[in-house]
This record gives structure tokens, sequence and C-alpha cells, in this order.
């Protein structure tokens, strides 16, 4: 699976593989943005975790934490 990011000054723009899955992400509501190693058990694809998304197409994957938004 191959992973395509574009970042321009306003967003972030994830594809998957051939276009199987496109996300836009606003700048603004990005807290942090890390990369980090998962082992392969773990599996591969978009994954929902306590602080955001994380986006994985082998053992290194990029992790996005949004800002929390207050009421």
């Amino acid at each position: 699976m191959v992973m395509t990011i574009i970042v321009t000054d306003k967003q972030i723009k994830i594809k998957l593989g051939v276009g199987f899955y496109t996300k836009k992400i606003d700048l603004s509501t990005i807290s942090s943005v890390n990369t980090m190693t998962y082992p392969f058990y773990c599996g591969y694809g978009i994954r929902i975790v306590s602080n955001g998304l994380l986006f994985n197409v082998c053992e290194e994957c990029v992790e996005i934490s949004f800002r929390i938004k207050k009421k």
C-alpha cells in the first residue's frame, strides 16, 4: 500500500493507494504530527487513537494529533 501526503499552507491531504481513501485536514485543527514505529502485527491502514488518527502503511507511520475544541 502506498500513502501520499501533500502539505499546503492551509491543509494536509492524505491519499492511500490509488485514491481509495482521501482525507483533507485543515492545519488549524492539528496540534502535532509525529512519525512513529509500530510492530507489524498492529496492522495497516487508518486507525483512531486516543488523540487523533494514525495512518499506517508499514512499520513506520504518521500520527496526527488534533486540538480539542472547547465549547
